[in-house]
């Protein structure tokens, strides 16, 4: 996980309700997968996003700003599984942005049962990841 301090410098300027909103979803991604390694990416697609991978570089999720006060969550645990779109789906639709994606103007707009139970299908979803990397390896 990033420092404190790091944080608190990324944070500092969001919006109250963008800040609230990160520091909701981080919380439970720390509680439910402290073992994830947080990075603020520097990359193309997610820029200037806090990600989430696994020790060995499956990607998992990205949180942050976006423009007009809005912020994004994205979950790749959500879009690889068909149970977890099927439990919360018809809750989530509305935030829904993309098939992974999902924007919110404010914390408690996200169902929490589902972001624990999306935040907790972590294991899970990487195993299956590093399952499809294999097989396309072995091609």
């Amino acid at each position: 996980m990033l420092t404190d301090e790091r944080i608190d410098a990324y944070l500092a300027p969001l919006s109250g309700e963008q800040a609230d909103c990160v520091r909701g979803v981080r919380s439970v991604i720390q509680e439910l997968n402290s073992d994830l390694i947080e990075e603020i990416d520097e990359g193309k697609w997610f820029g200037g996003l806090l990600t989430y991978y696994t020790g060995d570089r499956i990607h998992v999720f990205a949180l942050g700003p976006l423009t007009g006060g809005n912020t994004t969550f994205h979950s790749m645990a959500y879009y690889g599984s068909t149970a977890l779109q099927e439990r919360h789906g018809a809750a989530l639709k509305r935030l829904q942005s993309g098939k992974s994606c999902f924007k919110l103007q404010r914390i408690d707009q996200f169902p929490v049962d589902a972001l624990r139970d999306i935040v907790a299908a972590t294991p899970r979803y990487a195993e299956v990841a590093r399952e499809m990397f294999a097989k396309r390896k072995r091609k």
